[in-house]
């Protein structure tokens, strides 16, 4: 019995190592697409908080404005 499974233990790793690689494979697809897009919102983000800052430097009457438009919205 010990020998029947030392013998034929090594062949079901093997027979499913095609899939495994798949698997590993499709996860590697899943981590460089968060990581895209990770990075694309990351971009979005800093675009976002960097806007307002500038419009803030250029003008600050119309940021105190749009700040009353929302609270009051």
């Amino acid at each position: 019995m010990l020998y029947y499974i030392y013998i034929h233990a090594p062949v079901k790793p093997l027979d499913n190592q095609p899939t495994e690689k798949l698997l590993v494979r499709i996860v590697f697809v899943i981590q460089a697409l968060v990581r895209s897009l990770g990075i694309v919102l990351g971009v979005n983000l800093i675009v976002f908080t960097a806007t307002p800052l500038f419009l803030a430097i250029l003008s600050p009457q119309k940021i105190q404005k749009m700040i009353n438009q929302s609270t009051t919205a």
